[in-house]
């Protein structure tokens, strides 16, 4: 493991996290130490005002809109959390 990979924060892809439980779930990870890949379907004015709630909590969040109903949706989106959030687990 090299030392970027060592010392990189754990990061998590929480779906429908914009609002209701998954904007729960988000903060809860966040304060445990996680980045956040926030999913968000239709709402890009909640998704903001949830990641910067995030974003205080120290640690990165980045909004992901993806309608998860259309299964053509779904590689693209994982390809972009990927992408930024290298250590997702």
């Amino acid at each position: 493991m090299s030392d970027q990979q060592s010392n990189r924060r754990p990061a998590a892809l929480v779906t429908g996290g914009a609002i209701r439980l998954g904007k729960a779930i988000a903060l809860s990870l966040a304060a445990a130490g996680y980045d956040i890949a926030l999913h968000f379907r239709s709402d890009p004015d909640k998704a903001a005002a949830t990641a910067s709630e995030i974003r205080a909590l120290g640690v990165r969040c980045q909004p992901f809109r993806a309608d998860l109903a259309d299964p053509t949706a779904i590689p693209p989106l994982i390809s972009a959390v990927a992408t930024h959030f290298p250590g997702l687990n």
